[in-house]
């Protein structure tokens, strides 16, 4: 789990001039701007380094997020899901938070490097302190609250990749370039179970948000990017909080039962997830299948999820009984729908999972930045990509707390049925927007 800047050090990233990435301010010059990002050869070896980059950065999110909710629970009974829920939402807060600094500091310093290397010795204290958590007499819950926090502010750090692979990608490899950094992500997911004082002022704040007004930029396309990258965050979000809680409460299932189950799933996750990215990276999918019905197919796998893994009653089992010894099954006193819930087929909710994870995931990942990075066009693009991670952090931050709030109070059952409703929105939405996709697919 110990991170280290090593291979930030030895793999420097190619250095590329911010100013030469001119912002579009006129609708006159859109034409030659596009034949002018078209000519731009991609870096392909700048994409590999930014790859292994992101695998750093995500690969102790995957470590630490694998046992979070079994081993906060084993160390500190006092800890329940609504707890779980608010750190979670208070590393995502701060990672959104952050997320905007390290913009904003890549921006102002013309410089990928040195914002990356602080977000990785972030994440080294935040590894030491999470090994020294048992360490602590009492209130180790609230070490690990901690940790969370750490890891959301040292992950947000990595967000910058997402400017600079646009910057060193042509608009025809954009798909192939991003895979790359899903690619880095999901292979750690199968690692993981085996000096300007203007910064940060007011006026600093107020300049950049002026010019970004004033972009020549397709907004509507811009904002439906954001709404869908909230609407797939939430499955992402609901499964991420509530799977370890669903198995130990809803199917009696033990920590280290619930882990060992997880870390095989995590495992074809990230083998179906790869393959989807290499597709993308080496078969060039992106230019068989267009990017709008792409993410079209990923919203529909989500939906599927609340629909094939809804507890129904004829095919589904009631929840286990409260046993007081193990500290296992659905306690009535902290859950009022124990008596009257029910649960899937456990063998069904984690095919289901690997199959929205390990397909819809990085299918509508790899789809939905290609999109919005077309959209963007040939402009220096850390800012708007990092308002692009401020619209996920907004469910990153709610979502634990409305699913965990959910969960507790009413159910799977609710839960699942809310969420599919959403789900479902976010792809009428989409599909009624797909002519006006057509031009950025």
């Amino acid at each position: 789990m110990a991170v280290s800047t090593a291979p930030i050090e030895k793999y420097q990233i190619p250095s590329i001039s911010m100013n030469d990435l001119k912002i579009a301010d006129e609708s006159s010059k859109d034409a030659n701007e596009s034949e002018q990002e078209s000519e731009i050869e991609t870096d392909r070896k700048g994409i590999m380094i930014a790859s292994l980059v992101m695998f750093i950065a995500a690969i102790e999110n995957t470590v630490v997020g694998m046992s979070e909710w079994p081993y906060m629970n084993e160390i500190d009974k006092e800890a329940d899901a609504q707890f779980f829920g608010n750190a979670t939402a208070a590393s995502k807060l701060f990672h959104a938070v952050s997320a905007l600094i390290f913009a904003v500091w890549c921006h102002r310093r013309q410089s990928f490097r040195v914002p990356l290397v602080a977000g990785r010795l972030i994440a080294f204290g935040a590894c030491l302190l999470y090994l020294a958590v048992e360490m602590f007499d009492g209130g180790r819950r609230y070490v690990m609250a901690l940790c969370y926090v750490l890891f959301g502010v040292a992950s947000s750090s990595s967000t910058i990749l997402r400017a600079y692979v646009a910057a060193i990608s042509c608009h025809r490899d954009r798909p192939q370039a991003y895979s790359g950094l899903n690619a880095a992500t999901m292979i750690s997911i199968i690692v993981g179970p085996k000096k300007n004082q203007s910064l940060m002022t007011f006026a600093g704040v107020k300049s950049r948000i002026e010019r970004i007004s004033q972009m020549n930029l397709n907004w509507r396309i811009v904002v439906l990017c954001w709404i869908q990258k909230m609407n797939a965050t939430l499955s992402i979000v609901t499964l991420t909080t509530l799977t370890s809680v669903i198995f130990m409460t809803n199917y009696g299932w033990s920590g280290s039962h619930t882990v060992l189950a997880m870390s095989v799933t995590m495992g074809a996750v990230g083998i179906l997830a790869v393959l989807i990215t290499s597709l993308y990276f080496f078969c060039h999918l992106g230019n068989y299948i267009q990017q709008r019905f792409a993410f079209l197919v990923g919203l529909i796998i989500f939906m599927s999820m609340y629909l094939f893994t809804y507890p129904w009653k004829s095919v589904s089992n009631p929840v286990p009984a409260y046993n007081s010894t193990a500290d296992l099954g659905c306690n009535s006193n902290v859950y009022d729908w124990c008596e009257t819930s029910y649960a899937p087929a456990a063998p069904l909710l984690l095919i289901v999972i690997a199959v929205v994870m390990g397909i819809g995931i990085p299918l509508s990942s790899v789809a939905l930045d290609a999109i919005y990075s077309k959209t963007l066009g040939p402009i220096n693009q850390s800012v708007m990509q990092g308002a692009m991670i401020v619209a996920e952090d907004v469910i990153l931050i709610l979502g634990p707390i409305y699913s965990s709030g959910v969960y507790t109070h009413f159910g799977l059952e609710t839960l699942w049925t809310w969420n599919g409703i959403i789900v479902a929105f976010g792809s009428l939405l989409w599909i009624g927007h797909l002519r006006k996709l057509a031009d950025y697919s």
